[in-house]
């Protein structure tokens, strides 16, 4: 939101190409470990802006995520910023299984990958020691931040909030609700469409059926203190 209520100075801030990472999964381990993994550490990006982690999974030996043979996705908590898309970025990670006391803890990927930054679409990318990273190149973009989703007094904390949004596109927000007695079928949806900007905020309600809900989505370019 850095550029959102005030004007970017100028040539600091500009719709730039970005990576989008969907979702990270642990496709297979060495023999010696065995399902569940209880997994922490990183796993970040690196750009040019500044070469800073932009963190997009993290978990403390304290709170770690368990993950079963049938659901090995991380949950990712980023990027905090848009991964700018050039020149050439890194993906960085870090990931220990937890063992019964810290000596026997065990590593399940450590590296740096390096992405030369080729304009292209949607891809599958396969980091070396069992690690899948569904990505996607996004064209010049800015910046869409989506605030916390207020139910009643209290509210729903997303996990991610950065989502990168090409300018000639829209930024698609849904919902999907049911009781936890009925199934999927029978679900409450609803969606809202915002068109990109390249400051300022845009607003919507989504009806869940048992409630509504009030999005803002705050827009900014990406910058770049290179």
């Amino acid at each position: 939101m850095r550029f959102t209520d005030k004007p970017a100075p100028r040539y600091s801030a500009f719709p730039m190409s970005t990576l989008q990472v969907f979702s990270v999964r642990v496709e297979g381990i060495r023999r010696v470990l065995q399902w569940p993994l209880d997994v922490f550490g990183i796993i970040a990006a690196r750009d040019t802006v500044d070469f800073n982690r932009n963190i997009i999974f993290s978990g403390t030996r304290d709170n770690c995520q368990t993950l079963a043979k049938e659901d090995r996705n991380l949950a990712l908590v980023g990027p905090s910023r848009a991964v700018v898309w050039q020149d050439h970025l890194y993906i960085e990670v870090k990931l220990t299984v937890k063992g019964p006391t810290e000596s026997e803890d065990k590593d399940l990927s450590f590296l740096v990958v390096p992405f030369a930054c080729v304009m292209g679409h949607g891809q599958m990318v396969s980091v070396p020691n069992s690690l899948h990273l569904p990505l996607a190149f996004v064209a010049r973009e800015p910046l869409a931040l989506i605030a916390r989703v207020p139910v009643n007094a209290g509210g729903i904390e997303l996990s991610r909030l950065v989502v990168s949004v090409e300018t000639t596109g829209k930024l698609r927000v849904c919902v999907k609700a049911w009781k936890v007695a009925e199934s999927a079928k029978d679900a409450v949806k609803d969606e809202l469409f915002f068109t990109p900007q390249e400051a300022g905020r845009s607003s919507g309600s989504l009806d869940a059926g048992f409630c509504k809900m009030e999005v803002t989505v705050a827009w900014s370019l990406v910058p770049y203190d290179k």
